[in-house]
């Protein structure tokens, strides 16, 4: 959701010349910045596409993955949408 937010913003500030790349890093990032292990990048990554597309839509945002469940259950999260407004109804995404 928060890259989601950041593409959004930088689509608004560039005047929709914004495009967002994505990749799965390695196990060396994933596990030494992000905490978490590197199992199922290329199924990681779809799952976090997806997430991304949905939190363009502007909906209220829920997602029940393999990898991610929104909002995160049993805590005070909700579904919350998207505020940005970006230029484009769809970021050109790698």
């Amino acid at each position: 959701a928060m890259t989601a937010m950041t593409a959004a913003t930088l689509d608004s500030l560039s005047g929709g010349r914004f495009r967002l790349g994505l990749g799965v890093s390695g196990p060396q990032v994933s596990e030494g910045w992000y905490g978490v292990k590197f199992d199922k990048p290329l199924a990681r990554t779809r799952e976090y596409v997806e997430i991304i597309r949905k939190a363009m839509t502007r909906e209220r945002l829920t997602h029940d993955g393999e990898h991610w469940t929104l909002p995160l259950p049993g805590g005070p999260g909700k579904p919350i949408k998207l505020t940005v407004h970006p230029q484009r109804e769809h970021i050109p995404l790698y």
